[in-house]
């Protein structure tokens, strides 16, 4: 049995309108990774594990609105 791939093309609309959301709310080095796969599409995000534990500590609802809109920009985070 084939096994077949949807490509799903990422919309610069539905980006544009995530990122809005995110208002003034984001600490700059979200705006920065934000910007960063905004401007030049990234596959893969790699990030020190302490970031994402300040985050989650510090940041809780700015890190759930980044990864989820990371999620749905089909991008992976590698943890390092």
């Amino acid at each position: 049995m084939a096994t077949e791939s949807l490509l799903i093309r990422k919309s610069p609309m539905t980006t544009d309108v995530a990122v809005r959301s995110f208002g003034d709310s984001l600490p700059t080095d979200l705006i920065e990774l934000v910007n960063a796969v905004r401007c030049q599409p990234l596959h893969v995000v790699a990030f020190p594990a302490e970031a994402i534990i300040h985050w989650r500590q510090d940041e809780p609802r700015s890190w759930k609105a980044v990864l989820e809109w990371l999620t749905t920009m089909d991008v992976e985070i590698n943890v390092n």
